[in-house]
């Protein structure tokens, strides 16, 4: 191992940036501290390179979710790279705006229109502000890990707890107006008599909640859920940042067959390229016209353009969804793990079951096939340049194939 020079430079950054970094999630205090590289030259495949030039594999969290085809994807970079040399911003609006909304409400038939944004936490955010048009009432029954805007936040304030057992426990009120205080009002997954009890008792407008983190649904939960917001006319948001496109092409709730009023897509949907998406019911989303919702760089082309290509939507080719890098080329080959959501990278340990977060420790890379048991729900392939990982999921344990020969670029 080489020098790290990555210590050093986040030495310097805790003196001229609040925490060191832009995200919680990425500080090295997180990982290793004292001793992690925590910055990157090149990032490709399942790979990356740290200031110094040591190659890591990744068999973390790659790129916080956002990278399911690999850092670096060839296809879609080279569409980046064209809305580079063609102008990303313009007075005038960009064209793949469009094609990707039209695309997403092709997915999501129960869906009629769309608002592009950024970032997740903001996506959250433009969310909510629609549904408290729509639904006439601010208060928010929540369940889930929802971003860092105020609205969320507030939950919080008053009680420290509030956001315990949410992903993040503790998260700080400072700054949060005071004035939040009982606007919105979490409750626990699985648990529907919770539920009916805030919207019984404290004039909930909007249900706000993943589909699924932690655990599954259990007894008709999310059943229940569209079925107590229907009846008391509440808004049902499904937030997908980050269970989208992993085990289902599009949100997860098309698993469960469950349809939400508003549903919100971030992290993978532009593999590494910053977009997130609002798409709802036009009763619903009409009213996104009723606010002021508007941000310069919700303009820009980059995000949209590699989404397209992500979704598999050659554009200005004619050609079909699934061409080229459409979800169904690659991940094919795993249809048979019905609990593995995300793209395996080759050489890399790392699972997302469409659930929790794995932790490595829970990982234990074996190399070579497997012998033919019976218990497990297996992926075919080569053996060329491949592993065989042992995840203990929250369903029935199995092994999933990870396959160098679906990314012969990333080797």
């Amino acid at each position: 191992m080489k020098k790290n020079s990555g210590v050093d430079l986040w030495e310097r950054a805790q003196k001229v940036i609040p925490g060191g970094n832009m995200l919680l999630s990425k500080r090295s205090e997180q990982f290793l501290p004292g001793a992690w590289p925590s910055y990157f030259k090149k990032a490709s495949g399942c790979h990356v390179w740290d200031l110094d030039g040591n190659k890591y594999t990744d068999v973390s969290i790659m790129g916080i979710g956002t990278n399911i085809l690999g850092y670096g994807h060839p296809e879609v970079d080279e569409v980046v790279r064209n809305v580079v040399n063609d102008g990303n911003m313009s007075t005038f609006n960009c064209p793949e705006e469009v094609y990707l909304a039209e695309k997403l409400v092709e997915m999501h038939p129960w869906a009629d229109m769309v608002k592009f944004a950024r970032s997740g936490g903001e996506a959250n955010s433009i969310a909510i502000r629609i549904a408290r048009a729509a639904s006439g009432k601010d208060n928010v029954a929540m369940c889930g890990y929802h971003g860092w805007h105020d609205w969320y936040l507030a939950a919080n304030l008053g009680n420290s707890e509030g956001l315990d057992g949410h992903l993040l426990p503790g998260l700080p009120t400072s700054g949060v107006p005071r004035g939040l205080q009982s606007t919105i009002f979490p409750f626990s997954y699985n648990n529907i008599d919770e539920l009916e009890l805030l919207v019984r008792t404290k004039n909930i407008g909007i249900i706000k909640m993943e589909v699924s983190r932690s655990e599954g649904p259990q007894n008709g939960f999310l059943e229940k859920v569209r079925a107590l917001a229907t009846k008391n006319n509440v808004v049902l948001i499904f937030d997908e940042c980050t269970s989208g496109f992993r085990e289902t092409f599009g949100g997860l709730h098309k698993k469960y067959g469950v349809e939400p009023d508003l549903a919100v897509f971030g992290k993978a949907i532009g593999n590494g390229y910053a977009l997130t998406a609002v798409i709802g019911k036009q009763e619903v989303m009409e009213y996104a016209q009723a606010s002021f919702i508007s941000s310069t760089f919700w303009t820009e082309r980059i995000g949209p353009a590699a989404a397209c290509r992500f979704l598999g939507w050659p554009i200005a080719t004619g050609g079909t969804v699934r061409d080229h890098i459409g979800l169904g080329k690659f991940f094919s080959p795993l249809d048979a793990c019905s609990y593995h959501s995300v793209l395996p990278i080759p050489g890399c340990a790392c699972c997302w079951d469409g659930r929790t977060w794995q932790s490595q420790a829970q990982l234990r890379p074996t190399v070579g096939k497997p012998q033919a048991d019976g218990s497990d729900q297996r992926c075919s392939g080569s053996d060329r340049g491949s592993a065989w990982v042992d995840h203990d999921c929250m369903g029935p344990r199995h092994r999933c194939y990870v396959l160098a020969t679906l990314f012969p670029w990333a080797r």
